[in-house]
């Protein structure tokens, strides 16, 4: 990427290729043969089940209907798409995948890093099923499994008085189904919480095809799993209602800086991985650094609020550092938060590897991570490597035990994503795409860097699928509970995939 690209990218707040939204294009890609045997008259049957419509491999529009935010997984085609539009229709998709033995995946946003909302065989997309209903007394959301962080923008401010905060991120096309179900963090889940945290029940489709509903006193032991486990794992989910948190202020401060060199991007860092294990939680911040055909620029978007003086004191230490260019506003709370969100970009093939941060970072792997970020393989336009500070946990986040939910990482400071970036052609074999050799050997190295600094612990809904023990890195100890869960609400791993929580062995 270069500068001028870059600085582009930068503008639109919190936005880069890998956290922006889909612009949904068709791709030149031919059908994919059918997972298994089934009759086009089985997909009539299913069709004449639904109230929503069948969209079939091959059909006009499949394409723009089956684009995913990691282009990666984009000729992964379907053997069908069922939009649902109610309940009932997820329960007929569930039935028919079970009867005809056909491999199924549920979609919200798209946005699985690793390709797990789609499937050879069927695609059950809640994408239309966005009813919300917000009580302004008491701030409970009910919301329909389609809803993704844009509908609540539009929802949420109320003219811009109010009062009511979902603790959600900054990409407008994410689904809130898949943010919630994986923990779900973003600029306020410092002071409000995980996503997951504010969640009260969910309306789920087992494998069975029995609706039920979990909460504290409903499917109890559901109910914990779903608060963290990501999703595809435990049935389809309907509907959330949440617990909103009330706004903290009615002002916030925002801030974005830019560092146009290594040594400076890396200084900044630096401040990011100290400052953030001391921080309040009225400040939070996110910096992503990238390559640029003449070196390496890094981005930052920054908040803070209330009267602690401490919550300004990260900002202090970046702007110390002589950033080349800075912004700084305080602003009425939900133009605070429009500035922090970001705005739809095309999808892009790419591959990630994070890890959560508690202790110090040695300043010597930061600078060897910075370097190694300078000499990205091939770097263009549309071909890069990142590397993303998340200063997004902590807070209270961290009051909560690590197995009151299956969320399990409540002992952090930090977040660190490592990410390679390449563009793929028209001229696509079918299926995933694999990831470069020298990329992969780029992603691998630097994050090995990083690994003996950090906790073992990654990021679900940053789902990387060449992670060797994924089950205790993204879940720790409450990986044999969770296993336990899957016995009793899947025990044939019909809701399978390549990273699925698998049954407790009898």
């Amino acid at each position: 990427m270069d500068r001028r690209a870059f600085l582009q990218t930068a503008s639109l707040a919190a936005t880069t290729p890998l956290l922006g939204g889909v612009v949904p294009r068709a791709h030149a890609v031919p059908p994919t043969p059918a997972p298994t045997e089934v009759p086009a008259s089985a997909i009539r049957d299913l069709s004449r089940a639904l109230g929503g419509r069948i969209i079939t491999r091959g059909s006009p529009g499949c394409g723009t209907f089956n684009t995913l935010s990691n282009d990666r997984f984009n000729s992964v085609q379907p053997l069908a798409i069922a939009q649902c539009t109610s309940v009932e229709d997820i329960v007929a998709c569930v039935t028919w995948a079970r009867k005809h033995r056909v491999p199924i995946a549920p979609r919200a946003g798209g946005h699985n890093f690793a390709g797990y909302s789609t499937s050879p065989g069927l695609v059950v997309a809640v994408t239309d099923m966005k009813m919300m209903q917000l009580d302004q007394s008491t701030g409970v959301l009910d919301a329909q499994a389609g809803i993704q962080n844009q509908d609540l923008r539009a929802l949420l401010p109320q003219g811009g008085e109010g009062r009511w905060v979902f603790s959600g991120g900054t990409c407008p096309t994410v689904g809130a189904a898949g943010l919630t179900l994986g923990g779900g963090f973003g600029p306020n889940s410092r002071w409000a919480g995980l996503t997951c945290d504010q969640l009260q029940e969910s309306t789920i489709v087992t494998a069975e095809g029995e609706v039920v509903v979990a909460s504290a006193s409903s499917h109890p032991e559901l109910f914990w799993a779903i608060r963290g486990s990501a999703g595809r794992n435990f049935g389809i989910h309907a509907s959330f209602k949440y617990q909103l948190a009330a706004r903290p202020d009615d002002k916030s401060t925002v801030y974005g800086l830019e560092f146009w060199n290594r040594e400076k991007c890396a200084a900044a860092a630096k401040v990011i991985l100290r400052g953030m294990r001391t921080a309040p939680a009225t400040s939070s911040i996110l910096m992503i650094a990238t390559t640029w055909t003449d070196g390496v620029g890094c981005v930052m978007w920054g908040q803070h609020f209330g009267g602690d003086p401490a919550a300004g004191e990260l900002k202090k230490e970046l702007l110390a550092l002589d950033p080349d260019l800075s912004f700084e506003r305080k602003a009425m709370w939900w133009d605070a938060q429009s500035w922090l969100m970001g705005s739809p970009t095309e999808p892009r093939a790419y591959w990630d590897r994070s890890r959560f941060v508690r202790d110090p970072v040695p300043d010597e792997v930061v600078d060897d991570l910075f370097r190694r970020l300078e000499r990205y393989p091939g770097t263009t336009e549309e071909r890069f490597g990142q590397l993303a500070f998340y200063g997004w946990t902590g807070g209270v986040i961290n009051q909560v035990p690590r197995t009151a939910t299956a969320y399990c990482h409540r002992d952090s400071s930090s977040l660190v994503r490592i990410s390679g970036v390449w563009k793929l052609g028209e001229d696509r074999a079918l299926g995933a795409a694999p990831i470069p050799e020298e990329i992969r050997g780029w992603v691998d190295g630097a994050w090995k860097v990083l690994v003996p600094h950090a906790t073992n612990e990654s990021y679900q809904n940053f789902p990387d699928p060449l992670l060797e023990e994924w089950g205790p890195a993204y879940y720790g100890e409450n990986l044999p509970r969770l296993r336990q869960v899957k016995s009793r609400y899947d025990p044939t791993n019909l809701f399978a995939f390549e990273q699925a929580i698998p049954p407790a062995a009898t």
